[in-house]
């Protein structure tokens, strides 16, 4: 089963699927979320925080095993994640697209 995958629904959708993390680290299998509810996304040496507006839908990822954050495996159907830096880049894109 794979890791995380971001795609893009539509002009403001982000749909996600959390793969293996489901049921064990997170609630759901897929969530939608609305590109207006992301606040900001922040890189640290070892993860990528993405921060929504309502400050409890926050998520720790990265490109690579790390402890506290989610794997993702693809970003809007790329998934030659080399580094956190790539993914941030990745993840802010969907933002603005």
């Amino acid at each position: 089963m794979a890791n995380i995958v971001v795609t893009i629904v539509d002009a403001n959708v982000i749909k996600v699927d959390f793969g293996a993390y489901y049921p064990t680290y997170h609630d759901v299998s897929i969530a939608y979320y609305s590109r207006n509810d992301i606040e900001k996304v922040e890189l640290y040496s070892d993860r990528v925080k993405v921060h929504f507006l309502d400050g409890r839908s926050d998520w720790e990822l990265s490109y690579t095993a790390t402890t506290g954050a989610f794997i993702v495996d693809s970003v809007a159907g790329v998934g030659s994640i080399t580094t956190n830096d790539d993914l941030a880049s990745k993840i802010a894109a969907l933002i603005v697209a």
